[in-house]
């Protein structure tokens, strides 16, 4: 097996309410080990990639993130060609803020290494970041047809389809991601939205309601459930879906004007 292929780091975007949030590191297929081990490995072999490489894993599986920065420049600077790495890179700006810079070496690692879907993904996400919707659809399908099965690029790709205007895409992509098998509150409650949009007020409902079963810290499951009772007439139980959602989000103004409304 290729020394680029014992380990990878992935970067994952958070979807939120049709935005994207502060990226994270996991693991995908990876057998690691304590990066002690592999700091060892990097004595004992400075000249190798292999050991740079998956030291500079296991330091983001630790938070050492300046470090794991360096550790991946050295292992380029003896395999210019190991395309994970690149990815790893941008990944490291890309968590760092710099989304600009993290483009040259998301766009190096796909020339390196064309049939990986996550450099296209993480790539689509830097450009939605930047306005450069058009080319972050483009990622996003992409990293969709490499990796069929991939539920951050249906999600991310919904999120960009709602940035469109695009609710029928973006609620296909949405209920993809849930066929798929997540059962994330957020992605139900893009899924709501979508629906809501498209005037689908019963189905929205319900992706509302499961939206807030699965995570019932969602604030704005709860005021959306709300904006519906309210709207058919239920004043009452609109109200405790509004002080449920200030409970939870005290910042959440639109939820205190419903209730003031409704008390006049």
């Amino acid at each position: 097996m290729p020394e680029e292929n014992q380990t990878l780091f992935i970067l994952v975007s958070a979807i939120l309410i049709a935005v994207l949030g502060i990226a994270t590191f996991s693991r995908n297929m990876v057998w690691l080990e304590s990066s002690s081990l592999w700091s060892d490995a990097v004595e004992k072999s400075p000249a190798k990639a292999r050991p740079h490489y998956n030291y500079a894993v296991t330091l983001v599986e630790e938070g050492e993130f300046d470090l794991a920065l360096k550790e991946n420049m050295r292992a380029l600077d003896i395999n210019p060609a190991l395309g994970k790495a690149y990815f790893n890179v941008g990944a490291l700006y890309h968590r760092g803020g710099d989304v600009r810079r993290s483009i040259r070496p998301y766009r190096i690692a796909i020339a390196l290494r064309p049939d990986l879907a996550q450099p296209h993904n993480n790539l689509g996400v830097a450009y939605m970041t930047l306005g450069r919707l058009g080319e972050a659809k483009k990622e996003f399908t992409e990293a969709i047809t490499l990796k069929t099965d991939y539920v951050k690029a249906y999600v991310n790709r919904a999120a960009l389809h709602m940035e469109l205007g695009a609710a029928a895409a973006a609620a296909a992509d949405y209920k993809s991601a849930i066929s798929l098998g997540t059962r994330s509150g957020e992605v139900y409650y893009g899924l709501a939205m979508a629906l809501k949009a498209l005037n689908r007020g019963e189905e929205a409902f319900n992706a509302f309601l499961t939206a807030v079963r699965v995570n019932p810290g969602l604030a704005e499951g709860y005021f959306e459930l709300g904006l519906i009772l309210e709207k058919k007439g239920n004043t009452e139980k609109a109200a405790a879906l509004y002080r449920q959602a200030l409970s939870l989000d005290p910042s959440l103004g639109r939820a205190g004007e419903r209730l003031s409304k409704i008390h006049k």
